[in-house]
């Protein structure tokens, strides 16, 4: 599926850190044009929030915001705050495939609290 080429529909949701946009383009390979968007303001306490209650109050601020502005597709490219987000360079080497796998998941393991 791509985002830009085709006729695949995708719509875009910003989780940013004091409100949820979102955005759905349809289109063919002619051309795209803005079929859908919206924003809702959220608490910046939520979205830095671990808390289970914070969480399912931003998940149910999405699900509402996705109804209000009537998206229709259900393939989503989702933006999330940088304080939400994870990376890390891990040296693996070379292997069989079979030892490869059970080496990535070993190592993801470590890496997670």
């Amino acid at each position: 599926m791509s985002m830009f080429s085709g006729n695949s529909e995708f719509f875009g949701l910003d989780i940013g850190t004091s409100a949820i946009r979102v955005v759905q383009m349809k289109g063919g390979r002619s051309g795209k044009v803005l079929a859908q968007y919206g924003s809702i303001d959220i608490d910046p306490k939520i979205s830095k929030s671990d808390a289970n209650l914070d969480i399912q109050k931003l998940g149910q601020s999405v699900k509402k915001l996705i109804a209000d502005t009537r998206i229709t597709t259900p393939n989503v490219a989702v933006g999330i705050p940088s304080n939400r987000v994870f990376m890390t360079v891990v040296d693996i080497e070379k292997l069989a495939p079979k030892e490869l796998d059970q080496s990535i998941r070993l190592k993801a393991d470590s890496l997670i609290p």
